[in-house]
């Protein structure tokens, strides 16, 4: 999978994993993810036990993984939690 993230669908999941997720100690937890939000808004972390994505504004995105398939994993289920409507 190509590594492009598209800072659209970041946002679309963390809305979904802030929504329907447990909040606990400031974060939102959610199938395994966590989200955490800043003060101000304007960044956003969405984890899992391999990858943290960071959100920053204007959109600039910082990833932290050991492996490509991990990567590849966290953002397929990224793509799927931005598609549910529930």
């Amino acid at each position: 999978m190509e590594h492009h993230i598209e800072p659209q669908v970041v946002l679309l999941a963390a809305e979904k994993i802030r929504e329907v997720g447990e909040a606990r100690e400031g974060r939102h937890y959610y199938q395994q993810l966590a989200l955490e939000i800043s003060y101000d808004g304007y960044t956003i972390v969405i984890s899992d036990p391999k990858v943290t994505l960071t959100l920053f504004f204007h959109n600039k995105v910082k990833v932290d993984y050991r492996q490509s398939q991990d990567l590849d994993d966290f953002y397929r289920r990224l793509i799927q939690l931005a598609k549910d409507e529930d």
